[in-house]
């Protein structure tokens, strides 16, 4: 059987990693059986990183590459049907969540400070003070050194929020009026949509981000064809009455009538 190796839940959600969550959610739409083990600590894990998979005695790392190995074993029943264009559209949106929009996600919940104190308390707080100050204040400025180097950290907070804003209406322009991102039944895109989109949506972390995606995707997202196939269900029942409340907030946002260097809501 698959052996799932993951984080601990946090934050109210599954898995606080858009990465693990994409995985997990990957493995219930594609019914394939598993276990699952939760750690805390990803130092032990290949590649010093979560998530990753055990199958027969071989290990694969990494959300994509885990994906691209159970394809090939196990068949691609989420895949069947799609045309080159439907898959190169899933691709390009997942890879944007990935890789640009994540970075605004790893900002917000890393480097704001009242938000810093809620993950350093959930990943740290065991640790005793004084190895917790010294771990927690070299963990920090590692972060700070490799946010400079992909580049987000250059810009001011207003603009890294516009990019993760902008990123999050193009994947619900891509959405549409769909019950999935590419049409009637889910693909193995919708994962990774619904981890990121799941993320932004954690209670702990509001954000001009957050609140752009209850605008018009939280609301209907994997809710009317999802019929328990994914995890969001339980959750969306909660979005209705803050649509039109949100929609007001991020029209504001635009507008720049409410400042945006700090928590929303």
């Amino acid at each position: 059987m698959i052996e799932f190796h993951k984080f601990v839940p946090q934050f109210g959600m599954r898995d606080a990693s858009p990465f693990c969550l994409k995985l997990e959610t990957y493995l219930r739409l594609a019914e394939l059986a598993h276990v699952k083990t939760q750690l805390m600590d990803p130092s032990e894990a290949p590649k010093q990183k979560l998530p990753y998979i055990v199958d027969d005695g071989e290990t694969i790392a990494d959300s994509a590459l885990c994906i691209s190995y159970l394809k090939k074993k196990y068949g691609d029943p989420l895949g069947e049907g799609l045309s080159p264009d439907q898959k190169a559209l899933g691709h390009a949106l997942c890879v944007m969540l990935e890789e640009r929009t994540y970075w605004v996600m790893f900002y917000t919940r890393w480097m704001m400070p009242d938000y810093q104190k809620i993950v350093l308390e959930a990943w740290f707080g065991a640790v005793p003070a004084p190895m917790r100050d010294e771990i927690t204040k070299k963990v920090i400025e590692d972060m700070k050194v490799g946010l400079r180097a992909q580049g987000l950290s250059r810009h001011s907070e207003d603009e890294i929020f516009q990019f993760g804003i902008a990123d999050v209406r193009a994947f619900e322009d891509a959405l549409g009026d769909k019950p999935y991102l590419l049409g009637d039944r889910p693909a193995e895109y919708d994962a990774t949509g619904y981890a990121f989109l799941a993320n932004f949506c954690a209670k702990p972390f509001t954000s001009p981000v957050g609140i752009c995606r209850k605008l018009q995707a939280a609301h209907r997202l994997y809710r009317a064809g999802g019929k328990g196939r994914l995890w969001l269900e339980r959750r969306a029942k909660k979005w209705g009455p803050v649509f039109r409340k949100t929609r007001r907030a991020v029209k504001n946002l635009e507008h720049r009538s409410i400042p945006i260097n700090r928590p929303m809501l």
